[in-house]
């Protein structure tokens, strides 16, 4: 048993579908069901094994210690082998007694179910969300847990693509780029873009390939909740993930305009921008390096006046706790996937991402579920260029792009308000007379303005 794991689960006070806290309770039947619920549980979540746990308060979760006698006796048999004779198959299970802050605690760790369903007196039993159930009564988890059983859990390792016909252009084209030898002939196999011992691509394969059906979207509202008015929508996406990932953050980035704080100003102004952009580029890395691409359901990404919500679907990996995940350990949903990007130098995977979130924005900023984790980037202050988008009339006017072009100029003009023409055709990619019809529109609506002469003048941001 791993001691500091055990007292991590006990210090979050977290029980889920194969961790169970009790008090004094002494159901001998109890004890056998719930095994056999908690191992079944385990295999469905894919740990190798499951915990119940006495001593801890069945409301609060405090520490409380306990009396509980895992060597009680069963109408003159010792309780273990009660247990033991009345579970099938045989499994491994274990009862450990331990001392956290002076308090006695028993632990009894379950294995989990392995090529059969654990039963209990020749009845099946399940847990759903902390509730002990019969199996039977649910036959889609009964079936899921059988091919769990029998073919391991679904991974985007071992699961097949459904489009065959993929090609990797853009995967070769960083490797080459960051300097790394890539074999032709080889690479798809040591980047396990194959179900294993077959050659057909997989989940992993699939939404690194160069054309996807994959998308990321990111809603963009005028206001602090998604029942305001959403005045811009767009899917980054249908090609390969490393692309999405860049096209996401550099469209994000969009939004951080810097501002000026002139409090206590003496000499030199100090610029503020609107939120943390090392921050928000680790959130988007570890959204969709984490993300359960099982589904192919890419991160989704909300933007109201006051801050950024990134979710990612999948809770923290099973094997990893809440305590180690704001720790910085990492624990990859998919190992495979996160050695690609450490391998491209995308990520580092240090932890260091984590740490950095909850040093600048605190732990609130994460809500972690079963199924996903939203990260929300809060802005230093509502956007005071907001209402841009609306002054614009995106569906008959202005594309979203054009709009996006539009707010980098007004950036960049926050940044430099000397900037020239030609600076902002290098920084934008654009030509002459782009860059032009932008600055004429964004000057005639009345966001900037011109201070002083053409050639020795600078612009003012106005809205």
């Amino acid at each position: 048993m791993n001691i500091e794991y055990l007292k991590e689960i006990i210090k979050q006070k977290y029980e889920n579908e194969y961790i169970e806290f009790k008090h004094n309770w002494k159901d001998k039947d109890g004890i056998g069901e719930y095994i056999s619920a908690i191992s079944n549980s385990a295999a469905i979540h894919g740990v190798d094994y499951g915990y119940l746990i006495w001593g801890i308060d069945d409301n609060t979760h405090e520490i409380v210690g306990t009396n509980f006698n895992p060597d009680m006796d069963v109408n003159g048999e010792p309780l273990k082998h009660y247990l033991a004779r009345n579970l099938i198959p045989s499994i491994d299970f274990n009862f450990d007694e331990l001392v956290i802050d002076n308090k006695k605690l028993v632990v009894l760790t379950i294995p989990s179910a392995r090529s059969i369903i654990t039963e209990f007196k020749k009845e099946r039993f399940i847990r759903i969300g902390s509730s002990k159930e019969l199996l039977r009564k649910y036959p889609e988890r009964e079936m899921n847990l059988w091919l769990i059983l029998k073919n391991g859990l679904p991974t985007i390792i071992n699961t097949e693509s459904t489009n065959q016909n993929l090609t990797f252009t853009t995967l070769q084209t960083y490797y080459i780029s960051k300097g790394l030898n890539l074999n032709l002939k080889t690479f798809k196999d040591n980047l396990n873009l194959y179900v294993p011992n077959t050659k057909k691509y997989n989940l992993m394969a699939y939404i690194l390939s160069d054309n996807n059906e994959i998308t990321c979207r990111v809603s963009v509202f005028n206001g602090k909740s998604k029942a305001d008015i959403q005045y811009a929508l767009n899917d980054y996406g249908f090609k390969s993930i490393l692309i999405t990932i860049d096209q996401v953050i550099n469209y994000l980035e969009s939004f951080n305009i810097v501002m000026l704080d002139e409090t206590n100003r003496i000499v030199e102004r100090k610029d503020i921008p609107l939120f943390n952009s090392e921050c928000l580029r680790e959130v988007i890395l570890n959204s969709f390096i984490h993300n359960d691409w099982n589904s192919l359901n890419a991160p989704m990404i909300s933007v109201f006046t006051d801050r950024i919500e990134i979710l990612s679907y999948g809770g923290i990996p099973s094997k990893q706790t809440i305590i180690g995940f704001f720790d910085g350990k990492s624990q990859p949903r998919c190992n495979e996937l996160a050695q690609i990007f450490l391998q491209l130098r995308i990520s580092e995977r240090s932890g260091r991402g984590i740490t950095k979130v909850v040093e600048t924005y605190g732990r609130e900023s994460f809500k972690i579920e079963e199924d996903y984790i939203k990260v929300t980037i809060p802005f230093v202050k509502e956007r005071t260029y907001g209402s841009l988008e609306n002054d614009i009339n995106i569906k008959n006017n202005r594309t979203a792009k054009s709009v996006q072009t539009m707010n980098r100029i007004i950036n960049e003009i926050s940044n430099n308000p000397h900037i020239t023409t030609n600076q902002l055709m290098s920084k934008l990619n654009l030509g002459k007379t782009s860059v032009q019809s932008y600055v004429r529109e964004l000057n005639a609506k009345g966001y900037i303005t011109r201070i002083g002469s053409k050639k020795n003048g600078y612009w003012k941001i106005c809205k």
